[in-house]
């Protein structure tokens, strides 16, 4: 199962064009790869972290579980792989329209390497905290 999701995602450094159903997978990936980033930011994931985020992944993806399975576990090897976050973000930025990259109305779009130094203050910021 796993190297299938592999065959399927190929390197999201690579992932333009394609068919739709890898542009999905690609996006699949990204975002799993971004929430577990988030999840490890404050000293590791904790169960309910986890269990959220499954069950997000789960539900906006439509998976069943051994899908949902082979998902992590390669988002979680690419996430501890990764140099920076900006193939990940840049799949986002690519995959969703304008009204779903604002978090507030009142914000600006966050896109490309503006959401990866977001996400960097982030976890440097909860490394203060901790």
């Amino acid at each position: 199962m796993l190297k299938h999701w592999r065959e399927l995602f190929g390197t999201v450094q690579s992932a333009v064009g394609g068919t739709a159903e890898q542009d999905n997978h690609r996006l699949q990936l990204a975002t799993a790869v971004l929430l577990i980033e988030i999840m490890q930011s404050d000293s590791g994931a904790s169960e309910i972290e986890v269990t959220t985020v499954e069950r997000l992944l789960r539900e906006r993806f439509d998976l069943t579980a051994d899908e949902l399975a082979a998902l992590m576990s390669l988002a979680r090897t690419r996430q501890e792989t990764a140099h920076d976050l900006h193939a990940f973000t840049s799949q986002l930025h690519a995959a969703l329209d304008e009204s779903e990259l604002f978090v507030n109305p009142a914000a600006p779009p966050l896109r490309g390497p503006g959401l990866e130094a977001l996400a960097r203050q982030y976890v440097e910021v909860q490394g203060i905290i901790s």
